[in-house]
């Protein structure tokens, strides 16, 4: 997806310990800087009792991820949400 002069990709990466992918998003910025980010963080994700999320497979133009969660069979879709400042 881009946005500006932003790209932003989803993907299975991160092979932990446990033998698991994880899935990520890739922000890259025109000039070459970006981050990574697991999916999987609490700081991200609601933390809730779900199997974790191994593969994304695809991101629309709103932000929206789509992926699935290999060990449970099922899918997911993560929708961001706007943080208000406290």
């Amino acid at each position: 997806r881009r946005q500006g002069n932003t790209i932003t990709i989803v993907g299975t990466g991160w092979v932990t310990p446990t033998g698991y992918p994880r899935a990520f998003v890739l922000n890259v910025a025109h000039g070459g800087s970006g981050y990574m980010l697991n999916l999987n963080d609490p700081q991200l994700t609601w933390p809730v009792n779900y199997a974790p999320l191994t593969a994304a497979e695809a991101i629309n133009d709103a932000g929206w991820i789509a992926g699935n969660c290999t060990s449970s069979g099922r899918g997911f879709v993560l929708v961001p949400q706007t943080v208000l400042p406290q």
